[in-house]
């Protein structure tokens, strides 16, 4: 069967782009003809992701091998994926992203993906795996400037926005705003003399929620990298 040729397709006259008719009723039996036509439909989603030849041919086994092989390029992990899983093992194919040191030749596919970005391993024979353990992953900026100055891999420390308020100390007493606030005054001096005074208190917790990290709501998996 020629990649080119399909039975009931049309052709979009803006884009140029075929696509199958809608209108054709499904079939309840499947004949040979309608597998091929399924092929030819997987054959067309294939060659958009670059990474098959144009045709097919059913009368060689190879065929299929390159449509299987073809399919999985498309669909399956790519070395280099950094994705969350919700267990506590990396499963088949993955590596946990805990900043080890792997074999450059073992890993060899994620070696040529990555490369040293995450660390240097030895200098010679091992790589390092990004280390996202308690780690919150961000965009890359790559250009845009709402975080310049970042490569692709680097670390960034904590930070929060100013936290700001102000006070002022006037005869008739003191006025607070923001993270500041009053505390309970006492006397400055004996019982019969001296000035009363009023304590100012910084409490940033008077404007934002407060730990002993900066961060925002979470959920915890595991981060692992395709290999």
């Amino acid at each position: 069967m020629n990649y080119t040729q399909s039975p009931n397709f049309s052709v979009d006259a803006g884009t140029g782009h075929r696509f199958h008719d809608a209108t054709l009723p499904i079939p309840t039996v499947w004949s040979s003809d309608d597998a091929n036509q399924l092929i030819w439909s997987l054959m067309e989603v294939v060659l958009a992701s670059g990474s098959a030849p144009k045709s097919f041919n059913r009368a060689d086994p190879s065929s299929y091998g390159v449509l299987l092989t073809a399919l999985k390029q498309l669909f399956q992990s790519r070395p280099g994926q950094v994705a969350f899983f919700g267990m506590t093992a990396a499963p088949s194919g993955w590596l946990k992203a805990n900043g080890a040191a792997v074999s450059r030749t073992a890993y060899s596919e994620l070696f040529a993906a990555i490369g040293t970005t995450f660390g240097i391993g030895d200098g010679a024979t091992t790589f390092n795996l990004p280390d996202l353990r308690g780690r919150f992953p961000r965009g890359l900026d790559d250009g845009r400037g709402v975080d310049p100055g970042r490569s692709l891999g680097s670390d960034q420390g904590d930070a929060i926005r100013n936290i700001w308020g102000e006070f002022a100390a006037v005869q008739t007493g003191t006025w607070t705003s923001g993270a500041f606030t009053t505390a309970a005054g006492g006397q400055n001096g004996s019982d019969t003399g001296g000035e009363w005074r009023n304590f100012i208190r910084f409490d940033a917790s008077r404007q934002v929620p407060t730990a002993a990290e900066n961060r925002p709501t979470n959920v915890a998996l595991l981060a692992c990298i395709k290999y």
